[in-house]
């Protein structure tokens, strides 16, 4: 399961990305991308090491802080719907790997 779950995940979210360029209902599994991602970290990794877990959500809270800063400095981009497309493309793509990182490491 923690193997399988994020895989079709990413799957679901690239094809509703693809399929639905025009609609902002194709980009809602991407938003869930992160969330999937931590919730399998945690059920993989969380009674083992769950000080990875803990420091995968501080990175998480690093990196939105980090692209709210770099948002804020390009004056013209203050737009919240952007920064919650970007926001969610960024932490699912550090989710994504911080589970493969758990994968190699704790399997």
């Amino acid at each position: 399961m923690t193997v399988v779950v994020p895989i079709i995940w990413i799957v679901i979210t690239c094809v509703g990305m693809a399929i639905t360029k025009k609609y902002g209902w194709g980009r809602v599994p991407l938003y869930f991308l992160p969330l999937v991602n931590l919730s399998i970290i945690w059920l993989q990794v969380g009674r083992v090491e769950p000080d990875y877990f803990f420091l995968c959500l501080s990175m998480a809270a690093v990196s939105g802080i980090v692209w709210a800063f770099l948002i804020v400095s390009r004056d013209d981009d203050l737009l919240f719907k952007r920064y919650l497309s970007q926001m969610a493309v960024i932490l699912g793509l550090f989710t994504t790997i911080w589970w493969v990182g758990a994968l190699i490491g704790f399997a």
